[in-house]
């Protein structure tokens, strides 16, 4: 893991070892696995992947909502903890109380409704295509913890 310019987060590459890398190869970047996923959101593209394993820490604060680069055409996320005691810290995804929100530009939590939350539980996956519908952003984590995650995108070619 190294540090990047985000307090409380550490990154590894896709290469950082090999059962990464086996997940890399043989589930996200998988040709069937991204045919399946565009065909879900009924896009007819070809997809690079690009990914990385995140570790959060209770310091890593994002307190906006936002909606993912516009070069992430599909975001995903596979989470990867030891137990349950951090199911309450999932992805959770937003409703702007603004009616056409800017989407490149983040927005904050009480200018929004909650709407879901993912359970931050071992193997959740999600994938969200990036249109005005997917904003989202991490919980506030409230206590000590290490939160480790997969973070991704698939990006037309």
């Amino acid at each position: 893991m190294y540090d990047i310019e985000c307090k409380g987060r550490l990154q590894a590459d896709k290469d950082c070892n090999i059962i990464f890398k086996e997940l890399y190869n043989k589930v996200f970047d998988n040709e069937y696995v991204k045919c399946a996923i565009a065909d879900k959101f009924a896009l007819e593209e070809e997809y690079s992947t690009d990914m990385w394993l995140w570790q959060d820490t209770e310091q890593f604060r994002v307190n906006d909502v936002h909606i993912d680069h516009p070069g992430f055409d599909i975001t995903f996320g596979l989470y990867l903890p030891h137990d349950k005691s951090l199911s309450r810290y999932g992805t959770q995804f937003w409703l702007p109380k603004e009616q056409e929100p800017d989407l490149e530009k983040s927005l904050i939590r009480e200018n929004c409704t909650l709407i879901d939350q993912l359970p931050f539980l071992a193997g959740t996956t999600y994938f969200m295509p990036r249109t005005s519908y997917s904003w989202h952003s991490s919980p506030i984590l409230d206590k000590e913890m290490i939160r480790n995650h997969v973070y991704g995108y698939y990006k037309t070619l």
